[in-house]
């Protein structure tokens, strides 16, 4: 279950202690992914991959987050899938798990 609340005039979303726990187990799970692939891929991936880096320390934050920056994540997730699509379909499923996770907590 999520809970919503309003900080400083922004939506925020506040995951429950279990779902806090999936999605931080999910972020180090596919953070390792990444790591492990990182040799195997050009210039412009590893830069999409930086990225989802970056975005996957959004989690490890707080326990608040801006709905909108969610949503976010979660679309720039779905933009990497298909980016990794052909050459490296492994990454792209990560970039899609995480998305799905983020989508079936209600973002």
């Amino acid at each position: 279950m999520v809970e919503l609340g309003i900080v400083s005039g922004a939506k925020t979303m506040s995951f429950l202690s279990d779902e806090k726990t999936r999605l931080l187990d999910k972020v180090h799970e596919l953070s390792e992914s990444l790591e492990k692939a990182r040799d195997s891929i050009g210039k412009e991936l590893a830069d999409s991959m930086a990225g989802a880096d970056r975005d996957f320390g959004y989690f490890r934050q707080d326990d608040d987050y801006d709905e909108k920056e969610l949503q976010n994540i979660s679309e720039r997730m779905q933009m990497r899938a298909t980016q990794f699509e052909s050459e490296h379909p492994k990454l792209s499923a990560v970039f899609r798990e995480f998305s799905e996770l983020l989508r079936s907590m209600g973002v």
